[in-house]
C-alpha cells in the first residue's frame, strides 16, 4: 500500500491515509456487522385493564386480527383487537384458564379451563358451542393441521380432540404432568416436556402411545420448548439453571446449550430468520425486569446471543406470529405496573 498518498506530504498525506484506511475498513466489515438496527422493535403497548395476577398462554387469530390472553389470575380470557390496540372483550365464566388456541382456517377458539374442561367457542361471536370433560390440571394446547386434531395437556395425559366435531378421540398417558410440547409436521412424533421427572416423552401420535423418553441431563425444570423440524433440533428451556438446551432429534443426543435467565417461560423459533427468542420474566443483568434473549442460529449446533431486550417484571409469556412479523409478550400486573401486552416487530 506504499502507493497510497503518493505526491502528498505532511498533514495532507496523513489525512489522506486515514480517509483511505477508513474506506477499506468499511469494505472489509461484513454488512451484518454494520447493521445496528434493533432485532426487536417495540411498536405497541396494549393495556390489559382487567387482568389480575398470573397470565398463562397467548393465542393469535390472524384472520380476525385478535390476540387471546388467558388471564388465569382474574378467571378471564382477554380478547385483544390488534388493529385497535385495545381489549375488545373480557370473557368471563372461566376458572383459571390456562391455554388457548385459534387454529388457522378454523371458526373455533379452544380454551383449556382450570375446572377440567376444554371449552369450544364460536370464533365470530365468541359464544360457547360445547365443552369436553377432561380430568386434571390443564396446560398448553397444540393444533395438528394435517389431521385436524387438538392436543391438550391435562393432568398426566395428552388428550386428543377432533377439531371439527369437538369429540375426544383418545388420550396418551404420560409419566408426569405435561408442559410445553411440539409436534412434527412431516413425522409422527410429539415431544413433550415433563419437568416433574426431568424428561422429554416422545409420543407416537399414530399409536397414541409413548415410544421413548429422553433424560434432560444438563439442567432441570424443563418447561417451554420449540421445534426446528428442518434442522432436526429441539430447543428446550430449563430453569435450574437457566438454559436453552438443544437436542438432535435424529440421534436424541444433546448437542449444545446457551445460558439465559432462570425464569424462562418461552422459547420461540423463527424459521425464516433462523432465530431463537428466549422470553424470561427476570434478567441476570437487569434485576427484576424481564428480558428477551435474541439468538442467531449460526448452524444447528451453534447459537449466538445477538441482543438482550428488556421487557417488564414477570413478562415470561410470549407468542411469535411469523405471518405478522410480530412477537407478543404478556406482562402481568406487578406492584404499580399494570398488566399489558408488549408488541415487538421482528426484523
Amino acid at each position: 500500500m506504499a502507493w497510497l498518498g503518493r505526491g502528498l506530504t505532511g498533514y495532507n498525506r496523513d489525512r489522506y491515509m486515514k480517509t483511505m484506511l477508513a474506506a477499506f475498513a468499511l469494505v472489509l466489515i461484513p454488512a451484518a456487522a454494520q447493521d445496528n438496527s434493533p432485532l426487536l422493535k417495540l411498536v405497541q403497548t396494549i393495556p390489559l385493564v382487567k387482568a389480575e395476577g398470573r397470565i398463562d398462554h397467548l393465542a393469535v387469530d390472524v384472520k380476525r386480527a385478535r390476540l387471546y390472553v388467558t388471564a388465569s389470575g382474574s378467571d378471564t380470557v382477554e380478547v385483544v383487537d390488534l388493529k385497535q390496540g385495545a381489549v375488545a372483550r373480557s370473557l368471563t365464566g372461566f376458572s383459571k384458564p390456562k391455554g388457548a388456541l385459534s387454529p388457522a382456517g378454523s371458526n373455533r377458539v379452544f380454551v383449556a379451563d382450570g375446572g377440567g374442561t376444554l371449552r369450544i367457542l364460536d370464533a365470530e361471536g365468541l359464544n360457547l358451542i360445547s365443552s369436553v370433560d377432561l380430568s386434571g390440571v390443564p396446560g398448553a394446547l397444540l393444533y395438528d393441521a394435517a389431521a385436524r386434531r387438538i392436543y391438550a395437556g391435562f393432568g398426566d395425559s395428552l388428550a386428543v380432540i377432533d377439531a371439527a366435531t369437538g369429540r375426544k378421540l383418545g388420550e396418551v398417558k404420560l409419566p408426569g404432568q405435561p408442559e410445553g410440547f411440539e409436534a412434527e409436521k412431516s413425522g409422527a412424533r410429539i415431544f413433550v416436556n415433563l419437568p416433574g421427572t426431568n424428561e422429554i416423552a416422545v409420543v407416537d401420535r399414530a399409536k397414541l402411545a409413548v415410544s421413548s423418553k429422553i433424560a434432560v441431563t444438563w439442567a432441570q425444570e424443563n418447561y417451554p420448548m420449540a421445534l426446528d423440524e428442518a434442522g432436526h433440533r429441539l430447543l428446550v428451556g430449563a430453569r435450574k439453571p437457566g438454559k436453552v438446551l438443544v437436542l438432535d432429534t435424529a440421534s436424541s443426543e444433546w448437542v449444545t446449550e446457551v445460558a439465559v435467565s432462570d425464569d424462562i417461560g418461552g422459547v420461540l423459533y423463527d424459521a425464516r430468520r433462523k432465530r431463537v427468542y428466549a422470553v424470561c420474566g427476570t434478567a441476570k443483568t437487569q434485576g427484576f425486569a424481564g428480558q428477551i434473549y435474541v439468538m442467531d442460529q449460526m448452524d444447528p449446533n451453534h447459537y449466538k446471543i445477538r441482543d438482550q431486550v428488556v421487557t417488564a417484571p414477570g413478562a415470561r409469556t410470549g407468542l411469535l406470529a411469523p405471518e405478522l412479523n410480530r412477537l407478543y409478550v404478556a406482562a402481568p400486573k406487578k406492584g404499580d405496573q399494570s398488566a399489558k401486552i408488549l408488541v415487538y416487530q421482528t426484523q
